[in-house]
């Protein structure tokens, strides 16, 4: 039957069979459905019984794959209302029960992504950004392809250039203040050459005390204190023993280097230009520490007080036999 055809064969049709033919078209869709007659880019049919809860989509090629959308055994009347917005897609969910505080599930709420949590209950964690004055992108990286966990804040508050505010940049980590203005504080790494960790101290700091660390890490607040209370004493020490080990030192004039004889890291004062003039730990270990490595103040002034003392003694040694030879000549005369 061609279309031009077709109105003149209505014409012949009275008013009953023009409603047995209406009745017939309203019906196809659902006779179509019952024989599995499968429809190119629409329905195959879903309304009304036998259609096992679901809407059967076929697609735009008439094959044997459909997608299927059914909804689970409501318990109350449910409205899902598709919005008035861009065109896009649907969010889906590799979770079957994914639903409203159902565990483990994702939903959305007003301006925020709602996660249950592996348990159901009244408690869920949203995420929700604050009103930005741009378009932005936060970019969750990969962490070397190794688990981890985001670095969160109690100060709700806290973005970049905020007052009390911290957050990361370039191999740093960068500190806003109390006051929210074109000045931070930035902390930073150096080019390390192994891996290394900083362990800060519990223990609050005291005036004239510095930051060191033990070697292995661990950063503490101390300082050469003097008090008898701080120490073990266990004894004097010859005035005449630390003048010899004075004397018996050689002192040299050198540079540090940045890097050791053999490639390993050094320990220096962090100036490589000024030319010093002092000791070297294996001519003089006495007036070392932390291992041999580090000059010991404590030490050093304390042979140094030692030196002077032996010097005086001598002194006062030569002064008395002058005194006592002026005696003797005195007597002659």
């Amino acid at each position: 039957m061609t279309i031009k055809r077709f109105p003149n064969i209505l014409k012949g049709y009275s008013p009953g069979r023009w409603t047995v033919l209406v009745v017939l078209l309203g019906l196809a869709p659902w006779i179509m459905a019952q024989i599995g007659v499968a429809v190119q880019n629409g329905f195959e049919t879903c309304s009304g019984v036998n259609c096992n809860n679901a809407l059967t989509m076929e697609g735009a090629t008439s094959d044997a794959f459909e997608a299927i959308f059914a909804v689970a055994d409501p318990t109350a009347d449910r409205t899902f209302t598709l919005p008035n917005a861009a065109s896009g897609t649907f969010v889906f969910s590799s979770l079957a029960t994914n639903g409203i505080d159902v565990a483990n599930s994702v939903w959305g709420a007003s301006n925020a992504w709602v996660f249950e949590g592996a348990t159901a209950d009244a408690f869920e964690t949203s995420v929700a950004p604050t009103d930005v004055g741009a378009d932005i992108t936060l970019t969750m990286p990969g962490l070397g392809n190794v688990a981890g966990a985001f670095l969160a804040s109690t100060l709700t508050t806290n973005d970049a250039d905020i007052a009390n505010s911290v957050w990361g940049v370039s191999n740093g980590v960068r500190f806003e203040g109390a006051t929210a203005d074109a000045f931070e504080m930035t902390l930073a790494s150096a080019d390390v050459l192994a891996d290394g960790t900083l362990t800060l101290t519990s223990d609050g700091q005291a005036a004239g005390e510095q930051l060191q660390t033990n070697g292995s890490g661990s950063l503490t607040w101390e300082a050469a204190g003097s008090k008898r209370a701080f120490k073990f004493v266990e004894g004097l020490v010859s005035p005449s023993e630390g003048l010899a080990a004075i004397l018996a030192a050689p002192v040299h004039r050198f540079h540090y280097r940045q890097i050791g004889v053999h490639g390993e890291p050094t320990t220096t004062t962090g100036d490589f230009r000024t030319e010093y003039v002092g000791v070297l730990a294996e001519e003089a270990p006495w007036a070392m520490h932390h291992r041999g490595r580090i000059l010991n103040p404590v030490n050093t002034a304390g042979y140094a007080f030692l030196g002077i003392q032996a010097l005086a003694n001598e002194l006062a040694s030569v002064r008395a036999e002058l005194a006592s030879m002026r005696m003797e000549l005195a007597g002659k005369r």
